[in-house]
């Protein structure tokens, strides 16, 4: 930490923080795009930047032998759910494990305190995690989409192989029939879980909080902005450890004028503390 740094507390109420929704990211993004706008930008499904999901599903016939013409409509239905994929928006947040953790293992369970997340996605410990409150946060994404009957949320859950060890993977095609497209629809509306919020075990560390919109139109694989809610929305916002002190300042300013609360993180003695700074 900085010697320059001063903190007015110690780890803030873990109910501040307990069950938000925590969004990593760098500094800049958040400090000149993402709190300035109080908006957020839903990414196209197919730049995820897991291989297993940004392209084509793969599925494989309930029957034991289903020859060439199993094979091409399977190939079929993998193309229109992906041209489905194609167009999905999604945004994604870091939120509390559910299990894995017991009580006394405070405060690692937490979105907002995985080493792993801050390297990986908040500039290597120097960038940022803002904490949004869960019931504010979704209900103005979903005030914001085009239909809010279209927009689904909730946690991922993750399979050694991903959408391979799901029960959607094996299709009984003497009961469906893939060019039906009422039926596609149908099989899609039936089976989101599997198709869009499971992922491979490798990620499950992320304990990843989902919400996906289904646009009316195409969208080209374009992103959309959407707004959060407003600093209403927001629990804290938290600079890790090695974000630069000469930003401080600058970050400072920018949570006074939405009056949320600023805190830096701390690893000391091995454990996460997020401390307020003043």
């Amino acid at each position: 930490m900085p010697e320059s740094t001063e903190y007015e507390s110690e780890t803030p109420p873990l109910d501040l923080l307990t069950g938000a929704l925590c969004h990593y990211t760098s500094a800049q993004t958040a400090f000149d795009h993402i709190l300035p706008s109080q908006s957020l930008r839903m990414s196209p499904y197919v730049r995820m930047r897991d291989p297993l999901e940004n392209r084509e599903l793969g599925f494989v016939s309930a029957r034991p032998t289903g020859g060439d013409n199993d094979e091409g409509r399977l190939l079929q239905m993998a193309d229109l759910i992906q041209q489905v994929r194609r167009g999905m928006l999604l945004l994604s947040f870091s939120t509390d494990a559910s299990r894995g953790y017991r009580r006394n293992d405070e405060p690692f369970m937490r979105g907002w305190a995985r080493a792993r997340m801050w390297e990986q996605y908040a500039e290597n410990h120097a960038g940022v995690c803002i904490v949004f409150k869960r019931e504010p946060l979704l209900e103005a994404v979903r005030a914001g989409a085009t239909d809010a009957g279209k927009v689904a949320a909730r946690e991922v859950s993750y399979l050694p192989r991903g959408f391979a060890d799901t029960d959607t993977h094996t299709v009984d095609l003497s009961r469906f029939n893939p060019f039906d497209l009422p039926g596609l629809a149908r099989f899609v509306i039936e089976h989101q879980d599997d198709l869009f919020f499971v992922k491979a075990l490798d990620w499950e560390g992320e304990h990843e909080f989902r919400i996906v919109e289904l646009p009316p139109e195409a969208r080209s694989e374009q992103y959309k902005v959407v707004p959060f809610g407003g600093p209403s929305s927001i629990a804290a916002v938290i600079v890790g450890e090695r974000f630069p002190a000469w930003q401080l300042p600058g970050a400072r300013a920018v949570c006074d004028r939405l009056d949320v609360r600023l805190l830096q993180l701390d690893w000391r003695a091995g454990i996460p503390h997020a401390l307020d700074v003043r």
